[in-house]
């Protein structure tokens, strides 16, 4: 069978609609899983400080439910929960792993949309 954009077929198109039939699933039930693994670890080793809910606890946390500093980017934000924040966060690269912050980054973002949500 030869399936090249150049020569579409009916039997190309199927085989692209079954892959992504089978795949579109797998995405969203890993996704689901990530979210579950960031809200379980957050509550773990954030949630003391951060608030379980987004709402900082700790004078100084910030409170991701109101969406504070989660303008920076991913890139950033991982790297202080890898490294710490000076005297007020600790750091967590040598106790969770990358899938781990990862996760508690996603599930952070996932509080401030849906505080925001709420709020509008």
């Amino acid at each position: 069978m030869r399936c090249f954009p150049s020569e579409p077929t009916a039997l190309c198109a199927l085989i692209i609609v079954l892959v992504l039939a089978l795949v579109i699933p797998i995405n969203r039930s890993r996704a689901q899983g990530d979210m579950t693994l960031g809200q379980e670890v957050y509550e773990e080793f954030c949630g003391a400080c951060h608030g379980y809910d987004g709402t900082a606890l700790l004078p100084g946390a910030p409170s991701f439910s109101s969406g504070e500093r989660l303008e920076q980017s991913d890139t950033v934000l991982l790297k202080s929960i890898r490294d710490g924040k000076g005297d007020l966060m600790p750091p967590w690269g040598d106790i969770l792993s990358d899938e781990e912050r990862i996760a508690i980054l996603a599930y952070v973002r996932r509080i401030a949309a849906e505080a925001a949500s709420r709020d509008n």
